[in-house]
């Protein structure tokens, strides 16, 4: 079958060794009928060149349209995503508001529970000084034996002849047994009320005279019905509070070789030594200014 030219439509023959075929639709051209540079081998006709720019232009079309609807929800994302930050933001903006709020309600209470600690502190010392004035002319006396029927004023009267005091009936307001504990086998020790501030103090001064008193020193009936020779202790009354100071400062005086520790007028006093100065102990705080 004979071979035209495409591109001149006149009939091409096989010694022409100028003929060149189209790589992708294989059809004949006369060499000078077309413009060929480079490769012959992989030379394709105007034709098929459109044809393929025209299928490559469609596909980036595609392409870029498919792109565009891709930005296009990659866009609606953001801005979602946007909207939610907004929200959180929002929300979180509240959140600090009302976290500043409870931290100023916090600062106003912790303020007022601190003036509210110095006003209990200052009341309770109040309380118990009212508590230590009412038991200002109260003595404990501890370790004394009690008797068969016993008459507490005539217990409390030998222990006075003991430290060379005499206690007369209208000296006394009221005296009375006081249980320490449920142990039955420890004596009640006596509470004292002297109608006088200064008849307690002279008991107390005596007592201090009258070192290492014992039970063997009491005459009457008190001393004959007991077998017991304790020592016996006069103290000052002191309120619940003054005597776990008191206890407390008994302690610290030991470990710190602190020299004098006494009670007067129901306060405690410490002193470290000969002739340095004297420190009232009104609370656990005050053994740091002792030296």
């Amino acid at each position: 079958m004979p071979t035209t030219c495409i591109k001149c439509k006149h009939r091409i023959s096989r010694e022409d060794i100028d003929n060149i075929i189209c790589g992708i639709c294989n059809a004949f051209f006369h060499g000078k009928c077309v413009s060929v540079s480079g490769n012959k081998e992989f030379w394709s006709c105007n034709d098929c060149v459109t044809k393929n720019e025209k299928s490559t232009l469609t596909e980036i079309l595609n392409e870029i349209r498919l792109l565009r609807t891709e930005q296009s929800e990659i866009i609606k994302s953001l801005n979602l995503c946007h909207e939610k930050i907004d929200d959180c933001n929002s929300s979180l903006r509240k959140q600090e508001a009302v976290l500043c709020e409870h931290l100023n309600r916090i600062d106003v209470l912790e303020n007022k529970t601190v003036t509210l600690q110095k006003e209990n502190e200052v009341l309770k010392k109040e309380i118990n000084d009212l508590q230590q004035y009412s038991r200002i002319n109260c003595v404990e006396l501890i370790g004394v034996p009690e008797t068969p029927n016993e008459n507490v004023l005539t217990t409390v009267q030998a222990v006075g002849v003991a430290v060379n005091f005499n206690i007369t009936p209208n000296m006394i307001d009221t005296c009375h047994r006081l249980k320490i504990n449920n142990d039955t086998n420890t004596s009640k020790k006596i509470i004292v009320k002297f109608v006088r501030r200064c008849d307690k103090e002279e008991f107390l001064r005596l007592r201090k005279v009258k070192r290492n008193l014992k039970v063997q020193d009491l005459i009457g009936e008190v001393g004959k019905h007991t077998a017991s020779n304790n020592f016996i202790y006069i103290n000052e009354c002191l309120t619940s509070f003054n005597r776990q100071l008191f206890s407390q400062a008994r302690k610290f005086k030991n470990e710190h070789n602190v020299k004098f520790l006494w009670t007067k007028g129901g306060k405690i006093f410490m002193r470290a030594k000969e002739n340095s100065r004297i420190y009232q102990i009104s609370k656990l705080s005050d053994f740091n200014d002792v030296h």
